[in-house]
């Protein structure tokens, strides 16, 4: 049977693996002032890409669209080469997210 030394080890294990922060690169395909126009953009990539996750956002003043969770920048930077030819103005960005949610 398990000791509460034990439990309470376990249990912060467990909460520094899901609090644990790991840098992964995305590419910005799209930014723009305008909200429609931004929401096209995305709608085209998920046309052209149907498997493919996309995150729409707002950060002051633009409207926002990103795709792609890549732990290696090298892996990014092919994914972005073959998207240059339908988004010409994307971009690599390099984010912190949560393990968890990786």
């Amino acid at each position: 049977m398990f000791e509460n030394k034990d439990i309470s080890n376990f249990f912060k294990f467990y909460n520094n693996l899901h609090e644990k922060k790991i840098q992964i690169f995305k590419i910005q395909l799209f930014l723009h002032e305008n909200r429609a126009y931004a929401w096209k953009i995305k709608k085209k990539y998920e046309e052209l890409f149907p498997g493919d996750e996309t995150t729409f956002y707002y950060e002051s003043p633009y409207f926002k669209v990103s795709s792609g969770h890549f732990l290696k920048r090298s892996d990014a930077e092919r994914k972005k080469d073959s998207l240059k030819v339908n988004f010409p103005d994307c971009f690599i960005i390099r984010e912190s997210i949560n393990f968890k949610s990786y």
